[in-house]
């Protein structure tokens, strides 16, 4: 079972460089979409899932923007983190408000 699975995950990997999708026209909603498979999640110095799937998602309005990204560990269903984000971008300056939420050990 844990060869297919490690089967589906490299087949994935290899189309997900052709999957996203952006819209965007100036003074307009836009919205992007994408997702990354990564070999480790590695953050502050910890192994947090070994080959995760990331995906995001933002969806924003001139210069307010809301996004949604997520880290799944695909060997393991103990590793989860999903990070709500507001921002505001206006030239040179940018800020920012992040929920993070993580499930792990």
């Amino acid at each position: 079972m844990k060869i297919k699975k490690m089967m589906m995950v490299a087949l994935t990997a290899l189309m997900l460089p052709a999957f996203g999708w952006s819209q965007e026209e100036e003074n307009d909603v836009y919205v992007e979409l994408e997702a990354d498979v990564v070999s480790s999640y590695i953050w502050n110095g910890q192994d947090l899932g070994g080959m995760s799937l990331q995906p995001s998602l933002t969806v924003g309005w001139k210069d307010l923007w809301f996004n949604v990204w997520g880290s799944a560990a695909i060997a393991t269903d103990n590793h989860r983190e999903i990070d709500l984000s507001l921002g505001y971008d206006r030239g040179n300056f940018s800020f920012a408000v992040t929920d993070y939420w993580f499930l792990g050990d």
